[in-house]
């Protein structure tokens, strides 16, 4: 559902270039196993078909960061429980 597309994609990429701080393109150049723990993290959600998805999207987009990193960056809370929290209830319900 969109719905899911969008908490992976919040999942993946808010926690990614935060932790990095490097926007999603150069994360994913960043080395050979940069896709590989994307996809991971993805994969933690949903299902592969849709990481593929997910993957050709954010390649066919500019290299920008999230809000997540842009709120880090600010010195902004994160909103760790709302992107982060919602997959991990999700999972023990």
């Amino acid at each position: 559902s969109q719905r899911w597309e969008k908490v992976a994609w919040n999942a993946a990429w808010n926690s990614l270039t935060t932790l990095t701080l490097l926007d999603r393109h150069t994360w994913l150049n960043s080395s050979p196993g940069a896709m590989p723990l994307t996809r991971t993290a993805m994969r933690d959600v949903i299902e592969y078909k849709l990481i593929e998805r997910l993957i050709e999207k954010i390649l066919a987009m500019p290299a920008i960061g999230s809000s997540m990193r842009n709120n880090f960056e600010s010195g902004k809370p994160m909103e760790i429980d709302i992107i982060l929290g919602t997959p991990v209830r999700k999972a023990k319900e």
